[in-house]
Formats: C-alpha cells, sequence, structure tokens
C-alpha cells in the first residue's frame, strides 16, 4: 500500500475523504496502483454469469450455450485498462475462463 501525504482538498467547504478505491466505468480503480481487485471481480462475474446460464439453459444445443456465453459472460471491454497485476491474479483470470467454458459445455463436472 502506498502511503503519501496530500494537503486537504475541499468542495464547497467541506473536506473530501480519501478512498482506498472505487469504480469509474465499471472498472475499478485503487491506490494500489494495480488492477488484481478488478481482476478478482471479472473472475468472479464470471463464474456467477456461467452458473445462470448452466441452471436455466442447462437442455440447450451446444450452438446456443455457445452464443449465449459469448453474449453473456465475455464482457471484457475493460480488460484492455489492465496494465500492472499480479500473475498468480492474472492466471486465475485465465483458470477460471477454461473452468467456465468446460463446464458450461460438460466437458467434466465440478463438484
Amino acid at each position: 500500500m502506498l502511503q503519501m501525504n496530500y494537503h486537504a482538498l475541499h468542495l464547497n467547504g467541506v473536506k473530501l475523504k480519501f478512498v482506498e478505491q472505487f469504480r469509474h466505468l465499471g472498472h475499478i480503480l485503487g491506490n494500489s496502483l494495480n488492477d488484481d481487485v478488478d481482476i478478482k471481480r471479472k473472475i468472479q462475474n464470471l463464474y456467477m454469469r456461467t452458473n445462470m446460464l448452466i441452471s436455466r439453459f442447462r437442455r440447450c444445443s451446444t450452438h446456443v450455450k455457445r452464443i449465449l456465453f459469448k453474449s453473456c459472460c465475455l464482457c471484457f471491454y475493460d480488460i484492455a485498462l489492465w496494465k500492472h497485476y499480479s500473475v498468480t491474479v492474472f492466471s486465475k483470470f485465465k483458470s477460471c475462463y477454461h473452468k467456465c467454458i468446460k463446464k458450461l459445455f460438460g466437458f467434466f463436472q465440478i463438484g
């Protein structure tokens, strides 16, 4: 965690507080200067959306599942902003992506 001292900022006489992280246009920005928190959020969302597809569209054809997966789970428009991240967190993201595909298309059962 970076520890920096800044002068207090005021807006209309009210002192603004510093926060450790915030969301801007769907991307989590933090004062740690890395994207690990945003990548972990993407991992959670990918698992959640894949499980939702499995529970609702289990009996659909492979073609339909492929279209649903592309439209619901591959919403990665902000990953181009990822620049500083740990290798382990990014490996977890890649592993999550592969597990979700395998689980959705029935290549193995996670139990």
